[in-house]
């Protein structure tokens, strides 16, 4: 696995980096401070990010500093990767499984979301589709193009959006999501603080919806600046915690409103490299290669070759929450809704509640989907469901109406139009574990129906209350993807009409 920390160079005098105000001019630059000055590229004059010329004393770099041209001033910080990944190996991924990835490929895969990749670039290896690949950008000194000499951005990127059901190597989170490649570390795993800072500004005016920074370190002000202009723009900002194994959050990922990623294993254990704070939003799959077939599986590069590497670290945890969230933006979900989805859905680990080891909990796609998407899908099917199986009951008004209720309910894990939740009535007592038993969405639609129905519809119809746990049952089972769930949906249907049956040969009997 590869993480990226920040040390300063003291081996030769770093360029001084300023960043002034978007759209200051060389010109204005020159004629109010006098300094001589060159963009840091040429796609970052729009955000007036330069390197100083000239030798600077201190004295003149507070001056600047505090002038409200000046938004930041510090000298060039300089990123190292450590740590490389095994031989190859192909296993398989558990960490889709765990998360409840497969729920996401019903929601559109994430088409129409764009995820910018600010790490080693991305190569075009064969399982990434190329329809959802963009020409990238690069930030990097000596490397012209954004393709992958590395490995770990290729790698970062197919957790993401990995090509999906094409009869190759392995699948992605959101394979429909569009990946824009911006380099900021080197071949070597080497990057500075103003190419990331720039490569943030490109990825906002590219139009990304989610920016991936599976990197950090100590904290620069010109990626804090660029950070803040992004989240202005409801860009929502991914990034890894790091990988000390103990606490002490990294940046970018502590900056707020930047949702920060602890790491965990197989068995939904904090990876014992995974940096941990109270910074820490969520945890995520970074794998632990320790255990067996534990770490996380992606095409990538390796030396020529194109290989499956397992690789591991809060690196790789981060793209699992990328992808889930574009997810989740693909289903309508819109952005500054996302923390709370991700809050309110995640798996809770380690102490009750939110914690510095875990956030709020394990990523739970599965479960943040129930929230956000299922509801609407559940309510429009259950309705005329409802009348349908009320009407073979011969009930009149009275109990057509106790069916539409309660059948609403069992779907409705929200009422939209009343911006009101009822995930959390039956969500959290009732969230076991990521397993068909335990996914809170199978409660949502047999519990509220029992309950309702029992009070509305009374006893002696104890069996239509049980048609229509049945039915609500079918629904939810029809949504997953699945041979399987069609099957259970097809015999839940089945004993459903079962009951229908037996009710109308019993009433023309008598």
């Amino acid at each position: 696995m590869i993480f990226f920390i920040m040390i300063l160079s003291w081996v030769h005098a770093a360029p001084l980096v300023i960043d002034f105000k978007d759209g200051t001019s060389q010109n204005t630059i020159q004629e109010i401070f006098g300094l001589t000055v060159e963009w840091i590229h040429p796609n970052s004059e729009d955000e007036s990010l330069a390197y100083i010329k000239e030798t600077v004393s201190e004295e003149r770099k507070i001056e600047l500093e505090q002038h409200e041209l000046v938004e930041a001033v510090e000298e060039s910080i300089q990123y190292k990767a450590f740590g490389e990944p095994n031989d190859p190996l192909y296993s398989q991924q558990w960490n889709l499984r765990m998360i409840g990835a497969e729920h996401g490929w019903k929601e559109g895969s994430g088409e129409g979301i764009t995820v910018a990749v600010l790490d080693t670039g991305v190569a075009p290896v064969q399982d990434l589709n190329p329809k959802y690949l963009r020409k990238g950008v690069s930030f990097v000194s000596g490397e012209s193009t954004s393709v992958d000499l590395n490995g770990h951005g290729t790698h970062v990127a197919g957790t993401i959006a990995q090509y999906t059901n094409n009869k190759y190597g392995a699948a992605g989170i959101a394979p429909k999501s569009t990946i824009l490649p911006i380099k900021v570390l080197s071949k070597q795993g080497f990057g500075q603080s103003e190419w990331i800072a720039s490569g943030i500004d490109e990825a906002v005016d590219q139009g990304a919806d989610i920016i991936n920074l599976s990197l950090g370190g100590t904290s620069s002000r010109v990626i804090n600046v660029a950070i803040d202009k992004a989240l202005k723009r409801n860009v929502i900002i991914i990034a890894a915690a790091g990988n000390t194994g103990k606490k002490g959050v990294s940046s970018p990922a502590k900056r707020k409103g930047v949702i920060a990623v602890s790491a965990t294993d197989r068995n939904d254990d904090l990876a014992p490299y995974s940096t941990w704070g109270t910074e820490i939003f969520i945890s995520a799959p970074g794998g632990n290669k320790k255990q067996k077939d534990g770490g996380i599986i992606q095409e990538t590069i390796s030396g020529d070759k194109n290989e499956f590497l397992e690789f591991q670290g809060t690196s790789m945890a981060t793209p699992h929450v990328s992808g889930a969230v574009a997810i989740l933006l693909g289903s309508g979900i819109q952005p500054q809704e996302i923390p709370s989805v991700l809050q309110k859905s995640a798996h809770d680990l380690g102490t009750q509640g939110h914690d510095p080891k875990f956030g709020y909990g394990r990523l739970d796609l599965a479960a943040a989907l129930s929230i956000a998407v299922l509801p609407s899908i559940s309510l429009f099917i259950s309705l005329p469901s409802s009348i349908l199986v009320a009407s073979f009951a011969g009930f009149r008004f009275y109990g057509i109406f106790a069916f539409l209720a309660t059948t609403c309910i069992s779907g409705a894990f929200y009422l939209p139009w009343f911006g009101f939740s009822t995930s959390t009535m039956f969500e959290y007592p009732l969230h076991w574990g990521a397993n068909i038993i335990g996914y809170p969405s199978l409660w949502n639609s047999i519990l509220p129906p029992l309950i309702v129905s029992f009070f509305t519809l009374g006893y002696n119809n104890l069996r239509w209350i049980g048609a229509l746990a049945g039915l609500s049952w079918s629904l939810y089972l029809f949504h997953l993807p699945g041979g399987w769930s069609i099957i259970q949906g097809i015999l839940s249907t089945l004993l459903t009409i079962l009951i229908v049956m037996i009710h109308r040969f019993e009433k023309q009997k008598n």
